[in-house]
């Protein structure tokens, strides 16, 4: 049988919260997708892009990702990128390690991933880019 707990507000304690508006949730407001990258706009401002590049680099190299020819983030505010390699052949060392890979010089327009290691064959990467 469920406990049942009856509380007694402690004198002199306040429990009014003042003026709290009630704000709705964020929705989905534009959705396109042309086959190959996607976007995804909100009703808040907050813009989600990404798609596939298709690359080849065999030891270390760097691929620019270019977000097309104005920022698709209204502010210019890039808040979050996130890549997922694709590659083929050898992915370890003898020490176990995978290969390493970085983003860098990111900007409202584009960003740079870089592959930093002499293993594996990076053949492509997934990315997506969140902002507003």
């Amino acid at each position: 049988m469920p406990q049942h707990n009856i509380f007694n507000p402690i004198q002199g304690l306040s429990t009014q919260v003042g003026t709290a508006t009630v704000t709705k949730p964020a929705v989905m407001t534009d959705c396109t997708y042309d086959g190959t990258s996607y976007k995804i706009t909100y009703s808040d401002g907050w813009v989600e892009i990404g798609g596939y590049q298709a690359t080849s680099i065999t030891a270390y190299g760097a691929v620019s990702v270019s977000f097309g020819d104005t920022s698709p983030f209204p502010n210019g505010v890039v808040a979050n990128i996130k890549c997922t390699p694709v590659h083929t052949g050898t992915t370890t060392t003898t020490t176990g390690m995978f290969p390493d890979y970085a983003v860098e010089a990111v900007t409202a327009s584009g960003f740079t991933y870089r592959k930093c290691s002499a293993t594996g064959t990076l053949t492509g990467f997934y990315w997506t880019a969140k902002g507003f």
